[in-house]
């Protein structure tokens, strides 16, 4: 996997992953389009039917 293009992205990213969050905020406030809201889609989980 370490040798494929995405194991690289992957490895680097897993590198990056204490200084990732700070990163994006970092971008996010620097972002010219600051009337964007990103919010996670707050829709129920799906549910199988069971009977016990």
């Amino acid at each position: 996997m370490a040798g494929d293009p995405e194991g690289v992205i992957l490895q680097a990213l897993g590198s990056l992953q204490p200084e990732l969050g700070t990163l994006l905020i970092a971008a996010m406030q620097a972002s010219p389009h600051k009337d964007l809201e990103i919010e996670p889609a707050c829709e129920p989980m799906p549910v199988r039917d069971v009977t016990i």
